[in-house]
């Protein structure tokens, strides 16, 4: 639900939950805290620690357990007598452990949701949802995936006017909003009846005119309607409406200075409170704000009864000396008129006696350090900002609120000037900026933040300041980042001052990476191999761990598939020594990317039941999607294509929508599944947008061509063309050649063809596919040999690569690619002019495979051979088992010994012969055999 404030969005979830629990529904709220100092995942904290305190008798020990690793990830949910002391944030560790670790908590939560909803069901309201943090949203989201077929529902309100329209909120709460599940209420103003109506229930019957000067006045919002009716009622207007319809009312449209009135008529030392208390937060303890204020408690209290009185606070029933503002509107309006200068000397009152409080009591909460920092802040306090942010930072990050972690990381980074943080401190808050924003997805901002820290590093002389850098990132995407990149690394690593072996190992290591995105392979490989060599010096199997996958990068190329199956083996024991299952996962991934390499298929599926059952023991999103990703590729081998596009689609909702490298994997693999279909979505030229490069030009012009529209493919592939010598010999270099090859083939592009089949041959034995993550596996090199063979005339090579393809496609089972290679076979012999019987028969079995697979493009080229031979008299007057019969006579045997073959009578073997006499108007056998060795459909009899 969203609207504007005031609007009634809170009173429709009250009132939608009083119908649930009347139902026996029971319903938990949780409410976004505009204060910045909640703790991460601060609405679900609440939620589900009042479903703690009030469970289903019947489920409480199930609700118990689902709590339980509940206690270890959130902190705040501890019961009272346990004294919970901040901690600074764990060091090291990898991103994907941070990503698994998250999801193991969205996990947790999700189990102990559907324990709480039963089978009774629960309702669930995220109120005021505009100011909770990103991490609840994300947990949100998860939620509503995760739980669709559970009796849940989930009531979220906000505000959309108030969210800026970039920020992470605003996108999550878009995304939920707009989701198939999902429905969206916009409340508007009541109309002039309505608003009527409204008024005569809480203020009794005020006459149309009235009304309708008050609709004008508020829009029809009820909020503002009833605060304009009180005020009137308060100064004794309303009691003679009809003299107040000719009368102007005296108020400007805006409700806050309706507030303001009424804020007017309190005591002097009452606002003074309620201005204080507007600082401390939407809710507050009286004791509190005597504490800070210097007031006697009994003070303070008579001083909130009265605004209670005045209805600008509501008094909590169940927390006795605790209030509430009613609205957020009194309370920014409070906020409002505090001066500059009182401000800051309200926060430091604040400040202090939230820092006495927490050193003095046993029941702060984890999100104390946060709310010193941020009042610390607006006190001008720099340096005890700094102490608690770094503090609360920690905490997010234990938690797994990355989004805080950052939030606070940056607050720092703004404080380092009047806090008197120096290089190595600022240093440091970078780097843990990096790995916050990483975690968080936001690898730009991760590796700007990193880029700063190195060069901040070198700038004080302090190189090894840069051992805390956790991060060796692949997948950068942005140029411009990922030359700075580049350039931090190597400026820390010229300057060459005391850098230890760990510094040096991670700063080569991402260098190597910042290369290989820049397509300078050459120079990535030696930065990789010592990298390598310093990690495996120094003994750290963390550090190794980190290096690998850049060394498996710089080796993506198809001339090292052996030895990136040696780095597989290495990751893998190094993932069983130190219990690591995500590095378990990538190991088995880069093992079935080289067995599609060479072609070993039967390892392929042995790792992909490996990887399923890795997956289904982590329940991770990212094991989800690789396992998926390449599930959809074993599926396209074999002509599922259906089951393929499943796979896909299933793999790119496993992960967060806004992943570049996801959706692009997507597109790139549904382009290879049109391809095959003959079929063409204008949604696949995104690629060349997001990414414009000679992999995708290829790649868009070689599904243009395969689905018969090879106008459009020009434009690409004249592109792609142009820029051949300059492909790097990485994951995308077989692709690119593969592509171009049949593609230069409808072409008739020689110089192409020639560049690609002496670039292809030293991998006649390999599949095509890509060493550094599998997109689609696109059969044996052996069948784009021959195509440029049959390219440049010369047939013969082209035969030999095309009989060794169609062998190889057949014996793994990828149909689609046997069904090419026997297409690209016929073709060949007909443009020789021979074998017209084995052309036939090649071609016809294309064409039974496409149709079977609903290859219609290739379907149509197949009947077109099978047309062209038709065209020559004798040939298909035979049916296959008669040119089968043809092609044993000219063999030499009798009929006795082709019915023992064919395993027929040896009347039906004499009949078939009859019958091939007297449709070719032969008069002998030998006349036979030596037209079926003419049409190439059997070899002449030898003796």
């Amino acid at each position: 639900m969203t609207g504007e404030p005031g609007i009634g969005k809170t009173a429709l979830a009250v009132r939608l939950t009083g119908v649930a629990e009347a139902l026996g529904v029971p319903a938990r709220w949780g409410r976004g805290s505009e204060r910045e100092g909640a703790p991460a995942f601060w609405p679900w904290i609440q939620i589900v620690r009042e479903q703690l305190l009030h469970p289903d008798p019947a489920d409480r020990k199930r609700l118990e357990r689902a709590a339980a690793p509940l206690y270890r990830m959130m902190p705040q949910l501890k019961r009272p007598d346990q004294r919970l002391r901040t901690a600074p944030a764990p060091t090291g560790g990898s991103a994907d452990d941070s990503g698994e670790a998250r999801f193991r908590l969205f996990d947790a939560v999700s189990s102990f949701v559907r324990v709480a909803a039963g089978e009774r069901g629960l309702v669930v309201v995220l109120d005021d949802a505009h100011w909770a943090d990103a991490p609840s949203l994300l947990l949100l989201r998860h939620l509503v995936r995760e739980l669709g077929r559970d009796p849940v529902l989930f009531v979220v309100s906000f505000r959309e006017a108030e969210m800026s329209p970039d920020a992470p909120v605003a996108a999550a709460l878009a995304e939920l909003a707009s989701g198939p599940e999902a429905r969206w209420i916009r409340l508007q103003g009541l109309d002039r009846a309505e608003l009527a109506q409204y008024l005569t229930a809480v203020a009794g019957p005020t006459g149309a005119a009235l009304a309708a000067r008050i609709h004008g006045a508020t829009g029809g919002n009820p909020f503002f309607a009833a605060e304009l009716v009180r005020m009137l009622r308060s100064e004794g207007r309303l009691a003679n409406g009809a003299a107040l319809a000719d009368q102007p009312l005296g108020l400007p449209r805006g409700v806050r200075e309706v507030l303001q009135r009424r804020l007017d008529r309190l005591s002097v030392a009452s606002r003074r409170s309620l201005e204080l208390a507007s600082l401390v937060g939407t809710s507050f303890a009286a004791e509190f704000v005597a504490q800070a204020s210097g007031a006697e408690p009994e003070r303070i209290l008579g001083l909130m009864d009265e605004a209670v009185g005045a209805q600008l606070l509501d008094q909590l029933a169940d927390r006795p000396g605790w209030f509430r503002f009613p609205h957020a509107l009194v309370r920014e309006t409070l906020l409002e008129g505090i001066g500059a200068v009182d401000r800051l000397r309200q926060h430091r009152r604040i400040a202090q006696t939230l820092e006495r409080e927490w050193e003095q009591t046993s029941l702060e909460g984890a999100d104390t350090p946060s709310r010193l920092a941020s009042h610390w802040q607006q006190a001008g306090d720099g340096p005890r900002a700094i102490r608690y942010a770094r503090m609360a930072a920690g905490e997010a990050n234990k938690q797994l609120g990355y989004e805080e972690a950052a939030r606070l990381y940056r607050l720092v980074l703004g404080q380092a000037a009047p806090g008197g943080l120096d290089a190595a401190g600022r240093c440091e808050v970078l780097l843990e900026l990096a790995t916050a924003e990483y975690r968080c997805g936001n690898v730009r901002q991760a590796m700007e933040a990193f880029v700063q820290a190195a060069d901040l590093a070198r700038r004080c002389g302090q190189p090894s300041l840069l051992a805390g850098a956790p991060l060796i990132v692949q997948d950068i995407g942005d140029p411009e980042v990922n030359a700075n990149v580049l350039r931090a690394c190597e400026e820390v690593l010229a300057s060459d001052d005391g850098l230890d072996d760990g510094v040096q190992a991670r700063l080569l290591a991402q260098r190597a990476v910042a290369l290989c995105e820049s397509g300078r392979l050459e120079e990535a490989l030696p930065d990789s191999q010592r990298a390598m060599q310093l990690a495996e010096r120094s003994g750290d199997s963390e550090l190794l761990a980190a290096v690998l996958p850049a060394r498996h990068l710089a080796l993506a190329g198809p001339e090292w598939t052996l030895e990136r199956l040696g780095l597989a083996e290495q990751a893998l024991g190094l993932a069983r020594s130190t219990a690591a299952p995500i590095q378990e996962l990538w190991a088995r991934a880069w093992r079935t990317d080289a067995f599609w390499e060479l072609g070993d298929i039967a390892s392929v599926d042995a790792e992909l039941d490996r990887l399923a059952s890795l997956a289904h023991s982590l329940r991770n999103p990212l094991a989800r999607w690789l396992l998926r990703r390449l599930q959809a590729a074993r599926a396209l081998m074999a002509g599922q294509y259906e089951q393929a596009a499943a796979r896909s689609e299933e793999a790119t909702a496993a992960v967060p929508r806004e992943s570049f490298i996801a959706r692009i994997l997507h597109l790139s693999f549904m382009a290879c599944v049109n391809a095959d279909r003959g079929e063409w979505m204008d949604s696949q030229r995104w690629v060349v947008e997001a990414r414009p490069s000679t992999i995708t030009w290829s790649l868009l012009s070689w599904s243009l061509v395969s689905a018969g529209r090879r106008d459009e493919a020009l434009a690409y592939y004249d592109q792609a063309r142009a820029s051949i010598r300059r492909v790097p010999r990485d994951s995308r270099w077989m692709p690119t050649m593969v592509f171009l090859t049949e593609v230069s083939s409808q072409f008739d592009d020689h110089e192409t063809a020639e560049i690609c089949y002496r670039e292809l041959l030293p991998f006649e034995d390999r599949f095509a596919t890509s060493g550094g993550g599998t997109v689609a596996c696109l059969g044996s090199v052996a069948l784009f040999l021959g195509m440029a063979a049959m390219t440049l005339g010369r047939f013969d090579d082209g035969e030999v690569h095309l009989r060794l393809a169609i062998q190889r496609n057949t014996a793994v089972g990828a149909r689609p690619w046997a069904a090419r290679a026997e297409l690209a076979m016929a073709e060949l012999l007909c443009r020789q002019g021979r074998a017209r019987g084995q052309a036939l028969d090649l071609a016809q079995r294309a064409a039974h495979t496409a149709g079977a697979l609903g290859m219609k493009v290739l379907r149509a080229r197949a009947q077109a051979v099978i047309d062209d031979i038709a065209a020559a008299k004798g040939l298909v007057l035979l049916s296959r088992r008669e040119r089968e019969v043809a092609a044993l006579v000219a063999r030499g045997l009798s009929n006795r010994e082709i019915a023992r073959t064919l395993f027929l009578s040896e009347r039906t073997a004499e009949n078939h012969v009859q019958h091939i006499l007297t449709k070719l108007g032969f008069g002998s056998r030998a006349q036979i055999a030596a037209w079926a060795v003419a049409e190439g459909l059997s070899t002449p009899k030898r003796n």
